[in-house]
């Protein structure tokens, strides 16, 4: 059976309306916004549809009545050249965070194989550090997780038996 666009538009409308619903929800309830830097999934999901909605309404897509709706929370729509640094910032810090921990549990950085996520944030945070983009403490935590061997290395020294590659 198909679904003509007129239906398909209004099904969307429909669950965008439900979503705006359940963020103007967590907002009475939690009086705040959702964060970016949360680890609950719920507020996590809200956090990433409040992004949604403010490119929809930079790109004109929102509808007049989700834009009044939306108005009764003071900077909502607006996003600020702020609020995106601190919104990286944020995120920069919690993958710092995750590649410490990996680094503290198994001794090596990531690598390419098994944690894929973590060695190509580990990649891509080396080029902000080489073009010294960020804060002396941060570019130290960072750095620290770089200096730490890599897997390769480690499997290099175990075929060669060094007692290095005992610990392992």
């Amino acid at each position: 059976m198909l679904i003509s666009k007129n239906v398909h538009g209004q099904a969307a409308q429909h669950r965008l309306t439900r979503r705006i619903h359940q963020l103007l929800q967590f907002h009475a309830t939690n009086e705040r916004m959702p964060l970016a830097t949360t680890r609950d999934h719920y507020e996590r999901g809200l956090f990433l549809f409040m992004t949604t909605l403010r490119e929809r309404h930079r790109d004109g897509l929102l509808a007049e009545e989700h834009v009044l709706a939306l108005r009764q929370f003071p900077g909502l729509l607006e996003e600020t050249r702020e609020q995106v640094a601190r919104t990286r910032d944020d995120l920069f810090i919690q993958w710092l965070t995750r590649v410490e921990r990996f680094v503290k549990d198994n001794g090596f950085r990531p690598g390419c194989a098994q944690e894929n996520d973590l060695y190509q944030w580990t990649v891509r945070a080396r080029r902000r550090l080489d073009a010294g983009q960020l804060d002396e403490i941060t570019a130290r935590r960072l750095q620290a997780v770089l200096d730490a061997p890599d897997r390769r290395r480690y499997r290099a020294m175990a075929r060669l038996n060094t007692p290095a590659a005992i610990a392992i």
